[in-house]
C-alpha cells in the first residue's frame, strides 16, 4: 500500500509547502481536461486519463538539441515556404483522454490551417529527446500517442545512445522504424525531403556550447 500524506493541523508556514491546496486540487484520476488546462506552472506536466505526469526537467544539452532542431525546421523551405515549429512546453491533445508536449511540434506549409495559438491537436513531425530518467515514456508510450494523433512522422534524438530514430506512420495507424542512425550516420525526413540531421554534428554542437562537455 503506497504511504499514508499526514498534513499538519496547523497552518502552513513560510518556506514550508501550502498543504491546504491539498483540499482545493483534484485528487489524481480526477483531474478534468480543463482543469489541466488551466494549470498554470513552471514544471513540464503532461496528462493522462485523470492524472498529471511530472516529466523531469530537460538538462541543458537535451533543450540544446530541442532548439537546434526547432531552429532548422523553421528555417526549411518547403515548396518555397516554411511551415512552423514550436519547441517545448507546447501541449499536444491526444485523443484517448492524453495531452502530451513534444520537445518539438511541426506543421508543413500545407498544415499550416490547423494552427491555433494556445495548444495543437494534429503535427506533421513530433521529436522527442530522451531523458535518461524514463527512456521508455519516448520509446513506448509516446511512440503509441502520436500515432493515435496520426503524426506521419516521429523522431527519438537518443543523446545517452547517440542515436536517432525516425518513425512513419504506416496505413494501419503505427510506426514503422525507416532509420536507427549511429554515429557517423545522418538522418533523413521520410516527410522533408530537405531536413537531414548529421549525428555527430547535432551532439557536437550541443556539446560545445554547455561548460564542461567534450563534443563527441
Amino acid at each position: 500500500m503506497p504511504p499514508t500524506l499526514t498534513i499538519p493541523v496547523r497552518p502552513s508556514q513560510r518556506g514550508e509547502p501550502v498543504w491546504e491546496l491539498l483540499d482545493i486540487l483534484p485528487e489524481q484520476g480526477r483531474w478534468s481536461e480543463a482543469d489541466y488546462l488551466a494549470l498554470d506552472t513552471n514544471r513540464l506536466v503532461e496528462f493522462d486519463n485523470g492524472c498529471l505526469e511530472f516529466l523531469p526537467m530537460p538538462d541543458v544539452i537535451h533543450q540544446l538539441i530541442a532548439l537546434m532542431l526547432a531552429t532548422a525546421l523553421n528555417e526549411l523551405s518547403v515548396g518555397g515556404q516554411t511551415g512552423l515549429a514550436v519547441p517545448s512546453p507546447f501541449k499536444l491533445k491526444i485523443p484517448n483522454g492524453k495531452w502530451r508536449e513534444p520537445d518539438v511540434s511541426y506543421l508543413t506549409p500545407g498544415s499550416l490551417h490547423r494552427y491555433r495559438q494556445e495548444w495543437w491537436d494534429y503535427a506533421d513531425l513530433a521529436i522527442e529527446v530522451v531523458s535518461p530518467d524514463n527512456p521508455n515514456c519516448e520509446y513506448v508510450k509516446k511512440r503509441s500517442d502520436y500515432a493515435l494523433v496520426g503524426v506521419p512522422e516521429y523522431w527519438i534524438i537518443d543523446p545517452a545512445a547517440e542515436t536517432i530514430t525516425v518513425l512513419v506512420l504506416e496505413d494501419g495507424g503505427a510506426y514503422r522504424d525507416d532509420q536507427v542512425v549511429h554515429p557517423g550516420g545522418v538522418a533523413a525526413s521520410v516527410l522533408l525531403p530537405g531536413f537531414r540531421v548529421d549525428l555527430n554534428d547535432l551532439l557536437a554542437k550541443a556539446r560545445r556550447r554547455t561548460p564542461g562537455q567534450a563534443p563527441a
